[in-house]
Protein backbone atom coordinates (compact mmCIF):
# COMPACT_ATOMS: atom_id res chain seq x y z
CA UNK A 1 0.00 0.00 0.00
CA UNK A 2 1.14 3.07 -0.83
CA UNK A 3 1.26 5.96 1.41
CA UNK A 4 2.04 9.47 2.06
CA UNK A 5 3.93 10.62 5.21
CA UNK A 6 5.55 14.18 5.52
CA UNK A 7 8.73 12.85 6.96
CA UNK A 8 10.05 14.71 10.36
CA UNK A 9 13.84 15.54 10.56
CA UNK A 10 15.14 16.47 14.10
CA UNK A 11 18.19 19.37 13.87
CA UNK A 12 20.23 21.24 15.95
CA UNK A 13 20.48 24.62 14.75
CA UNK A 14 21.52 27.16 16.60
CA UNK A 15 21.54 25.16 19.60
CA UNK A 16 17.99 23.80 18.95
CA UNK A 17 15.70 21.53 16.64
CA UNK A 18 13.26 22.49 14.22
CA UNK A 19 11.26 19.94 12.33
CA UNK A 20 10.72 19.54 8.88
CA UNK A 21 7.27 17.87 7.57
CA UNK A 22 7.70 18.88 3.19
CA UNK A 23 6.08 16.36 1.69
CA UNK A 24 7.38 13.21 0.30
CA UNK A 25 6.47 9.70 -1.37
CA UNK A 26 7.69 6.90 0.24
CA UNK A 27 6.94 2.88 0.88
CA UNK A 28 6.27 2.40 4.65
CA UNK A 29 5.40 -0.52 6.62
CA UNK A 30 1.41 -1.47 7.35
CA UNK A 31 1.95 -0.92 10.70
CA UNK A 32 2.80 2.98 10.76
CA UNK A 33 -0.71 3.50 11.04
CA UNK A 34 -0.34 6.73 8.41
CA UNK A 35 -3.00 7.55 5.86
CA UNK A 36 -2.81 9.60 2.50
CA UNK A 37 -3.44 13.12 3.55
CA UNK A 38 -2.83 16.83 2.09
CA UNK A 39 -0.17 19.19 2.15
CA UNK A 40 0.81 21.82 4.43
CA UNK A 41 3.60 24.13 4.36
CA UNK A 42 3.94 26.43 8.11
CA UNK A 43 5.58 24.56 11.04
CA UNK A 44 6.14 25.86 14.66
CA UNK A 45 7.61 24.77 17.34
CA UNK A 46 8.66 25.00 21.24
CA UNK A 47 11.35 23.60 23.24
CA UNK A 48 11.45 23.43 26.80
CA UNK A 49 15.34 22.85 27.85
CA UNK A 50 16.72 21.90 31.03
CA UNK A 51 20.25 22.07 30.38
CA UNK A 52 23.30 21.75 32.58
CA UNK A 53 26.14 24.68 32.64
CA UNK A 54 29.95 23.79 32.93
CA UNK A 55 33.16 25.23 31.97
CA UNK A 56 36.55 24.61 31.83
CA UNK A 57 37.31 27.50 34.98
CA UNK A 58 39.95 27.00 37.45
CA UNK A 59 38.91 26.61 40.77
CA UNK A 60 38.73 29.44 43.31
CA UNK A 61 40.82 28.28 45.02
CA UNK A 62 41.75 25.57 47.91
CA UNK A 63 41.11 24.93 51.52
CA UNK A 64 44.33 23.86 52.97
CA UNK A 65 45.78 23.18 56.18
CA UNK A 66 46.68 26.72 57.84
CA UNK A 67 49.02 27.35 60.81
CA UNK A 68 47.76 29.90 64.40
CA UNK A 69 51.49 31.41 63.29
CA UNK A 70 50.85 31.98 59.81
CA UNK A 71 52.69 34.84 58.72
CA UNK A 72 55.06 35.56 60.63
CA UNK A 73 57.49 33.43 59.11
CA UNK A 74 58.38 31.26 55.90
CA UNK A 75 57.65 27.60 57.79
CA UNK A 76 54.01 28.94 58.37
CA UNK A 77 53.77 29.84 54.53
CA UNK A 78 55.36 26.63 53.51
CA UNK A 79 52.72 24.48 55.71
CA UNK A 80 49.61 26.06 53.99
CA UNK A 81 51.04 24.61 50.44
CA UNK A 82 52.07 21.37 52.20
CA UNK A 83 49.00 20.44 53.99
CA UNK A 84 45.78 18.35 52.70
CA UNK A 85 44.12 20.63 49.77
CA UNK A 86 40.82 20.64 48.14
CA UNK A 87 40.09 22.54 45.12
CA UNK A 88 36.53 24.67 45.53
CA UNK A 89 35.01 25.26 42.06
CA UNK A 90 31.93 26.76 40.51
CA UNK A 91 29.35 24.76 39.90
CA UNK A 92 26.14 26.09 38.12
CA UNK A 93 24.17 23.02 38.08
CA UNK A 94 20.71 22.31 36.12
CA UNK A 95 18.53 25.97 34.46
CA UNK A 96 15.59 25.99 32.25
CA UNK A 97 15.67 27.54 29.42
CA UNK A 98 13.57 27.82 25.96
CA UNK A 99 13.56 27.85 22.01
CA UNK A 100 11.24 28.58 19.48
CA UNK A 101 11.14 27.92 15.74
CA UNK A 102 9.73 28.26 12.28
CA UNK A 103 9.83 27.02 9.23
CA UNK A 104 8.03 27.59 5.74
CA UNK A 105 8.54 24.73 2.84
CA UNK A 106 9.07 27.02 -0.54
CA UNK A 107 6.89 25.29 -3.56
CA UNK A 108 8.75 24.55 -6.53
CA UNK A 109 12.38 24.36 -4.26
CA UNK A 110 12.34 20.42 -5.07
CA UNK A 111 11.99 20.07 -1.20
CA UNK A 112 14.47 23.24 0.03
CA UNK A 113 12.46 24.73 2.70
CA UNK A 114 13.44 27.83 5.02
CA UNK A 115 13.77 27.69 8.65
CA UNK A 116 14.73 30.01 11.67
CA UNK A 117 14.66 29.88 14.87
CA UNK A 118 15.66 31.83 18.28
CA UNK A 119 17.27 29.73 21.63
CA UNK A 120 17.85 31.23 25.33
CA UNK A 121 19.87 30.00 28.39
CA UNK A 122 20.39 31.54 31.85
CA UNK A 123 21.94 30.16 34.55
CA UNK A 124 22.59 31.59 37.87
CA UNK A 125 24.36 30.00 40.95
CA UNK A 126 25.56 31.00 44.26
CA UNK A 127 27.83 29.64 46.91
CA UNK A 128 28.73 30.42 50.38
CA UNK A 129 31.84 27.80 52.29
CA UNK A 130 33.31 28.44 55.93
CA UNK A 131 36.79 26.62 56.33
CA UNK A 132 36.99 24.42 59.43
CA UNK A 133 38.55 25.93 61.85
CA UNK A 134 42.12 24.67 61.43
CA UNK A 135 41.82 24.78 57.46
CA UNK A 136 41.94 28.07 55.45
CA UNK A 137 40.85 29.36 52.00
CA UNK A 138 43.78 29.72 49.46
CA UNK A 139 42.44 32.57 46.95
CA UNK A 140 43.40 31.36 43.49
CA UNK A 141 46.07 33.50 41.72
CA UNK A 142 43.78 33.69 38.84
CA UNK A 143 41.27 35.88 40.71
CA UNK A 144 44.20 38.36 41.88
CA UNK A 145 45.74 40.47 39.13
CA UNK A 146 49.65 41.36 38.59
CA UNK A 147 49.98 43.70 41.04
CA UNK A 148 48.97 40.99 43.73
CA UNK A 149 51.00 38.07 42.18
CA UNK A 150 53.05 36.21 44.61
CA UNK A 151 51.24 37.31 47.68
CA UNK A 152 49.42 34.85 49.80
CA UNK A 153 45.81 35.72 50.36
CA UNK A 154 43.70 33.94 52.70
CA UNK A 155 40.44 33.81 54.34
CA UNK A 156 38.00 31.57 56.75
CA UNK A 157 34.62 32.90 54.71
CA UNK A 158 33.95 32.76 50.76
CA UNK A 159 31.32 33.84 48.85
CA UNK A 160 30.93 33.66 44.96
CA UNK A 161 28.02 34.53 43.01
CA UNK A 162 27.70 33.32 39.04
CA UNK A 163 25.83 34.14 35.82
CA UNK A 164 25.70 32.82 32.51
CA UNK A 165 23.44 34.06 29.59
CA UNK A 166 23.35 32.57 26.12
CA UNK A 167 21.09 34.12 22.93
CA UNK A 168 20.94 32.58 19.76
CA UNK A 169 18.87 33.25 16.26
CA UNK A 170 19.71 31.59 12.33
CA UNK A 171 17.92 31.73 9.56
CA UNK A 172 19.11 28.26 6.82
CA UNK A 173 18.02 26.41 3.89
CA UNK A 174 16.98 22.71 4.59
CA UNK A 175 17.35 19.86 1.86
CA UNK A 176 15.94 16.30 2.87
CA UNK A 177 15.66 12.69 1.20
CA UNK A 178 13.87 9.39 2.25
CA UNK A 179 14.77 5.81 1.73
CA UNK A 180 13.04 3.63 2.95
CA UNK A 181 12.61 3.86 6.56
CA UNK A 182 15.81 6.24 6.85
CA UNK A 183 14.73 10.01 7.07
CA UNK A 184 18.21 12.18 6.72
CA UNK A 185 18.39 15.62 5.70
CA UNK A 186 20.99 18.70 5.37
CA UNK A 187 20.66 22.13 6.77
CA UNK A 188 23.05 25.58 5.72
CA UNK A 189 22.39 28.70 7.09
CA UNK A 190 23.66 32.09 9.01
CA UNK A 191 23.87 31.59 12.92
CA UNK A 192 24.28 35.15 15.34
CA UNK A 193 24.78 34.57 18.90
CA UNK A 194 25.61 36.56 22.03
CA UNK A 195 27.39 35.31 25.46
CA UNK A 196 27.66 36.63 28.75
CA UNK A 197 29.37 35.50 32.16
CA UNK A 198 30.11 37.21 35.37
CA UNK A 199 31.55 35.80 38.49
CA UNK A 200 32.08 37.45 41.71
CA UNK A 201 34.00 36.60 44.45
CA UNK A 202 34.18 38.33 48.42
CA UNK A 203 35.03 37.93 51.77
CA UNK A 204 34.48 39.95 54.90
CA UNK A 205 37.72 39.38 56.37
CA UNK A 206 40.55 38.59 54.35
CA UNK A 207 44.30 37.56 55.48
CA UNK A 208 46.49 39.13 53.15
CA UNK A 209 50.69 38.55 53.59
CA UNK A 210 52.77 41.17 52.40
CA UNK A 211 56.64 40.09 52.16
CA UNK A 212 58.93 42.54 53.12
CA UNK A 213 62.44 42.25 53.11
CA UNK A 214 62.73 40.60 56.70
CA UNK A 215 59.40 39.37 57.60
CA UNK A 216 55.78 38.72 56.52
CA UNK A 217 53.47 41.40 57.37
CA UNK A 218 49.90 40.30 57.78
CA UNK A 219 46.82 43.10 56.31
CA UNK A 220 42.99 42.22 57.40
CA UNK A 221 40.28 43.85 55.85
CA UNK A 222 37.28 42.89 53.43
CA UNK A 223 38.03 41.36 49.28
CA UNK A 224 36.32 41.50 46.08
CA UNK A 225 37.15 40.12 42.58
CA UNK A 226 35.11 40.19 39.80
CA UNK A 227 35.59 39.06 36.03
CA UNK A 228 32.98 39.72 33.49
CA UNK A 229 32.94 38.45 29.93
CA UNK A 230 31.14 39.29 27.14
CA UNK A 231 31.27 38.24 23.68
CA UNK A 232 29.15 38.04 20.15
CA UNK A 233 29.58 36.12 17.00
CA UNK A 234 28.28 35.35 13.83
CA UNK A 235 29.00 32.89 11.07
CA UNK A 236 27.96 30.11 8.94
CA UNK A 237 26.28 27.03 10.56
CA UNK A 238 25.73 23.22 9.07
CA UNK A 239 23.78 20.28 10.33
CA UNK A 240 23.42 16.89 9.27
CA UNK A 241 20.21 15.07 10.59
CA UNK A 242 19.26 11.65 10.71
CA UNK A 243 15.82 9.26 11.76
CA UNK A 244 14.84 5.97 11.70
CA UNK A 245 11.45 5.01 11.25
CA UNK A 246 9.66 3.00 13.93
CA UNK A 247 6.42 0.95 14.57
CA UNK A 248 3.45 2.81 15.68
CA UNK A 249 4.88 6.21 14.41
CA UNK A 250 7.64 6.57 16.77
CA UNK A 251 11.14 7.00 15.44
CA UNK A 252 14.68 8.05 16.79
CA UNK A 253 16.46 11.32 16.06
CA UNK A 254 19.91 12.08 15.55
CA UNK A 255 21.64 14.97 14.42
CA UNK A 256 24.99 16.98 14.05
CA UNK A 257 26.18 20.41 14.02
CA UNK A 258 28.87 22.36 13.36
CA UNK A 259 29.36 26.43 13.09
CA UNK A 260 32.14 28.62 13.20
CA UNK A 261 31.32 31.90 14.20
CA UNK A 262 33.46 35.04 13.98
CA UNK A 263 33.37 36.24 17.75
CA UNK A 264 34.26 39.25 19.63
CA UNK A 265 35.23 39.39 23.46
CA UNK A 266 35.25 42.01 25.91
CA UNK A 267 36.41 41.12 28.91
CA UNK A 268 36.84 43.21 32.40
CA UNK A 269 38.94 41.65 35.76
CA UNK A 270 38.86 43.88 39.09
CA UNK A 271 40.06 43.57 42.84
CA UNK A 272 39.44 45.91 45.50
CA UNK A 273 40.38 45.48 49.29
CA UNK A 274 39.96 47.99 52.16
CA UNK A 275 43.78 48.27 53.05
CA UNK A 276 44.98 48.69 49.11
CA UNK A 277 43.84 50.80 46.26
CA UNK A 278 41.35 49.32 44.16
CA UNK A 279 42.64 47.57 40.70
CA UNK A 280 40.97 47.37 37.62
CA UNK A 281 42.72 44.80 34.53
CA UNK A 282 40.83 45.21 31.20
CA UNK A 283 41.46 43.65 28.07
CA UNK A 284 41.24 45.39 24.61
CA UNK A 285 37.97 44.04 22.93
CA UNK A 286 39.81 41.28 19.93
CA UNK A 287 37.85 38.98 17.64
CA UNK A 288 38.72 35.45 16.38
CA UNK A 289 37.26 32.42 14.40
CA UNK A 290 35.85 30.27 17.58
CA UNK A 291 34.27 26.34 16.29
CA UNK A 292 30.74 25.49 17.71
CA UNK A 293 29.64 21.17 17.89
CA UNK A 294 26.24 20.46 18.76
CA UNK A 295 24.94 16.76 18.72
CA UNK A 296 21.44 15.02 19.73
CA UNK A 297 20.09 11.88 20.39
CA UNK A 298 16.28 11.44 21.11
CA UNK A 299 13.20 9.78 20.48
CA UNK A 300 10.23 11.06 18.74
CA UNK A 301 6.17 10.44 18.15
CA UNK A 302 3.79 12.39 15.50
CA UNK A 303 0.58 12.27 14.02
CA UNK A 304 -1.75 13.74 11.52
CA UNK A 305 -5.25 14.79 12.21
CA UNK A 306 -7.95 17.29 10.81
CA UNK A 307 -9.92 17.28 7.43
CA UNK A 308 -7.75 15.45 5.01
CA UNK A 309 -5.17 15.33 7.44
CA UNK A 310 -3.80 18.34 6.94
CA UNK A 311 -2.67 19.10 10.38
CA UNK A 312 0.67 17.72 11.92
CA UNK A 313 1.45 16.94 15.31
CA UNK A 314 5.14 16.01 16.72
CA UNK A 315 5.98 15.37 19.94
CA UNK A 316 9.90 14.71 20.98
CA UNK A 317 12.34 14.50 23.55
CA UNK A 318 16.30 14.14 23.19
CA UNK A 319 19.39 14.72 25.16
CA UNK A 320 21.37 17.63 23.90
CA UNK A 321 25.41 17.91 24.07
CA UNK A 322 26.77 20.97 23.00
CA UNK A 323 30.37 22.48 22.95
CA UNK A 324 31.52 25.58 22.63
CA UNK A 325 35.23 25.13 22.13
CA UNK A 326 37.88 27.73 23.25
CA UNK A 327 35.12 30.23 24.29
CA UNK A 328 35.65 31.53 27.50
CA UNK A 329 38.61 33.04 29.65
CA UNK A 330 36.76 33.69 32.54
CA UNK A 331 38.58 31.84 34.96
CA UNK A 332 42.28 33.01 33.38
CA UNK A 333 42.99 36.15 31.40
CA UNK A 334 45.30 34.56 29.45
CA UNK A 335 44.50 31.17 28.49
CA UNK A 336 40.70 30.24 27.07
CA UNK A 337 38.15 26.94 27.81
CA UNK A 338 35.44 25.47 26.82
CA UNK A 339 32.02 25.90 27.79
CA UNK A 340 29.54 23.00 27.99
CA UNK A 341 25.76 22.92 27.43
CA UNK A 342 24.09 19.56 28.12
CA UNK A 343 20.64 18.22 29.54
CA UNK A 344 16.90 17.62 28.40
CA UNK A 345 15.09 18.87 25.74
CA UNK A 346 11.12 18.58 25.10
CA UNK A 347 10.02 19.33 21.91
CA UNK A 348 6.13 20.12 20.37
CA UNK A 349 5.33 20.98 16.72
CA UNK A 350 2.80 21.78 14.99
CA UNK A 351 2.14 22.18 11.28
CA UNK A 352 -0.45 23.12 9.05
Amino acid sequence: MRLYRKSMLFCIAGGFGVVNAQETSKELSEFSGLKEKTSYHVRISADYLYWKLSEDIPSIGNCTTSDTTLGLNDTAITNVFSGSSVPISINPGYKSGFQIGLGYDVQGWDAWNIVAGYSWYQNKSSNSITAPSNQSFVIGSVFTPTKFDGRLILTQDLFSSFSFDYNSVFLALKKEISVKNLEAGIEMGLRALWMGQKLDITSPSLSYIVPSSSFFVVNEGPFVSGIQQKSWGIGPQFSLNANWILPYNLKILGSLGFSTPYTQYTTQKSFAATFESRVNTSVPSYSTLRAITETSLGLGWDMFFGANHSYYLNLAASYDFNVFWNYTSIGNMDTTGNVYLQGLNLKAQFGF
